[in-house]
């Protein structure tokens, strides 16, 4: 962002009925999306037939979602109008469908769990940010390596396994990581005097970080507490 557009962009965050109206338009997307995940994966633990199917076509699936997320990302073009709601909308089918399958295999109990926990990290966590004077937006570099080193280890585990302590680390580490990642994305769409900021017209970029985020966090911190059960057993 060059520094006439960057001022720009300030000044638009800076009429409280511009910022007002990106938020509610980002959260009901995160919420749809939120929905949508959690009708597929009861779906999935409901409907055999539909879990199979997914299961089966995971790596298509995956390929799917990657694209769509890809080309919301990198593609300003992509982000307006039907395209960009189209591509919204497959990226949440995608990624639901992946999420629901992956949580079939949990006890329903211990889902809901997590959920709630989830919930309650992430309320907490967006309140703090918009409270904080510190600015989270400085932490890009870090949550990029952050993310870079995750990845590293998850291809390090793939190919030559890893005891349950080591898994366990990363659970840990993930559930932190994008704890930091909810923080930053969250400041990213504040406006004020924030080191960086998303621009007005991005609120779909901004819904998928946010969704992002939350997902990632429940997924490790459902497979924590799954690890806990079975330590106590």
């Amino acid at each position: 962002m060059s520094d006439a557009e960057r001022v720009y962009v300030v000044q638009q965050f800076k009429q409280q009925q511009t910022q007002l109206a990106f938020m509610r338009k980002v959260y009901g997307v995160v919420t749809a999306m939120l929905s949508l995940t959690c009708l597929l994966a009861w779906a999935m633990r409901s409907n055999f037939p539909l879990l199979n199917f997914v299961v089966r076509g995971a790596p298509l699936i995956s390929l799917v979602t990657l694209g769509s997320v890809l080309w919301l990302s990198f593609s300003r073009a992509a982000r307006q109008g039907p395209l960009g709601l189209a591509l919204l909308a497959l990226f949440t089918l995608g990624q639901g469908s992946m999420v629901g399958a992956a949580t079939a295999f949990f006890p329903a109990d211990l889902v809901l769990r997590a959920a709630t926990t989830t919930a309650v990290a992430t309320g907490g966590l967006t309140v703090y940010a918009f409270r904080t004077k510190r600015d989270f937006t400085r932490w890009g570099g870090m949550l990029s390596a952050g993310l870079g080193g995750l990845l590293v280890l998850m291809l390090m585990q793939f190919l030559f396994g890893a005891s349950s302590l080591v898994r366990m680390a990363q659970s840990y580490f993930t559930a932190l990581l994008f704890s930091g990642y909810l923080l930053y994305n969250t400041q990213l769409m504040m406006g004020g005097d924030k080191s960086r900021q998303v621009r007005p017209d991005e609120w779909l970029l901004a819904a998928v970080s946010i969704y992002t985020d939350i997902i990632n966090m429940f997924m490790a911190i459902l497979e924590i507490m799954a690890r806990q059960e079975q330590g106590r057993r």
